[in-house]
């Protein structure tokens, strides 16, 4: 299996928060992007796992090689 390539700007409310508690609704916009503080990053295009991937001229690579 290929590893996440998360961008170094992408959060998540998971990264500080347990999950919800049963039964409860998950969050409208789970991620955000550091760098605007909402659920679009730069270009305008939404923040999420799926969405700030490499090709996006605002990514970041987690770890820098």
């Amino acid at each position: 299996m290929k590893p996440l390539e998360a961008c170094y700007y992408l959060c998540n409310k998971a990264f500080y928060c347990g999950p919800e508690p049963k039964g409860a609704e998950p969050p409208k916009t789970p991620c955000w992007c550091l760098k605007t503080s909402h659920a679009v990053g730069p270009d305008g295009r939404e923040a999420s796992f799926k969405a700030c991937i490499p090709d996006r001229p605002c990514y970041r690579p987690e770890v820098e090689l």
